[in-house]
């Protein structure tokens, strides 16, 4: 997307909380730890022993290796594909969710994980304000 729709103008965040304090730069320090080590045995042993890093593709547009592991770790919590939609093994709710924008933003650049999202079964709906 950045390639085709930004010239590649962007360069990729390593972090959800990227330039804040809150960002992922290191290993989890000592007062991390201790935050942690009540959750430590439902934690990937991963979050102790790599920094993280997110998802990456080779830019063509189709992410398949990504989606798959998106769609192990959603049938892992449950959520299962009935028809063509994602839905709570447990309650039949389907999985929706609405993608709020600036009214000046442009939606062009989210139209393509809209549509990795539908592939997944995953209604998103786009609104700007």
């Amino acid at each position: 997307m950045n390639k085709a729709l930004f010239y590649n103008a962007w360069s990729r965040t390593n972090s959800y909380f990227q330039n804040t304090e809150y960002a992922a730069r290191n290993y989890p320090d000592a007062d991390e730890l201790v935050l942690l080590a009540p959750m430590k045995k439902d934690l990937p042993p991963e979050v102790f022993t790599q920094i993280y890093q997110p998802p990456v593709s080779n830019g063509d547009g189709y992410d398949r290796e990504n989606l798959l592991k998106a769609d192990a770790l959603l049938t892992q919590a449950g959520w299962v594909i009935n028809g063509q939609q994602r839905v709570n093994s447990v309650t039949g709710k389907p999985l929706t969710f609405e993608l709020l924008l600036p009214a000046s933003s442009n939606s062009q650049w989210v139209l393509p994980f809209q549509h990795n999202l539908q592939r997944l079964g995953i209604t998103m709906t786009i609104r700007s304000g």
